[in-house]
């Protein structure tokens, strides 16, 4: 753990948290694909002020992995966000940050299951205390909702 590490990880939970609430209101004018196009869009052009849009494309890497390339940018990213914009519609911003969380969870399962990954005692341990919280969380805001 380093500085720049540290303020690049606080920095990303601040835009992902102004994204989930920010997405909620512009949903009430906009369709969940409007709203992960504009901000594609915003993340393109402030992305190409610090790397020229070219770049990538004169990487030898990129051009023996095209499809591989084209393929995770739309499935693991268009999709991903569409996917949770649209949790965010129907369930909320705070429920969908919320059940986020399992992402890292859920890879790290279908690794151990498809890609014989070995997870150690504490990545377990880590996993089942985010899937606890996510339970609690749930169940006391289901709670909550009945006492009103």
């Amino acid at each position: 753990m380093n500085r720049e590490g540290i303020a690049g990880g606080l920095a990303s939970a601040l835009c992902f948290a102004w994204y989930s609430v920010s997405s909620s209101y512009a949903m009430r004018k906009y369709t969940p694909w409007a709203v992960v196009f504009f901000s594609f869009l915003g993340a393109a052009v402030i992305w190409n002020i610090f790397h020229p849009p070219s770049r990538p494309f004169r990487s030898r890497l990129i051009s023996r992995s095209g499809g591989g390339f084209f393929f995770i940018s739309i499935f693991g990213t268009v999709f991903a966000f569409w996917f949770y914009t649209a949790g965010i519609h129907l369930i909320g911003p705070t429920r969908a940050s919320i059940t986020a969380t399992l992402e890292p969870i859920t890879a790290g399962v279908i690794s151990y299951v498809f890609l014989h990954e070995a997870l150690e005692p504490l990545q377990i341990g880590g996993a089942l205390m985010v899937v606890a919280a996510v339970v609690s969380l749930q169940i006391g805001r289901q709670a909550f909702a009945r006492t009103d």
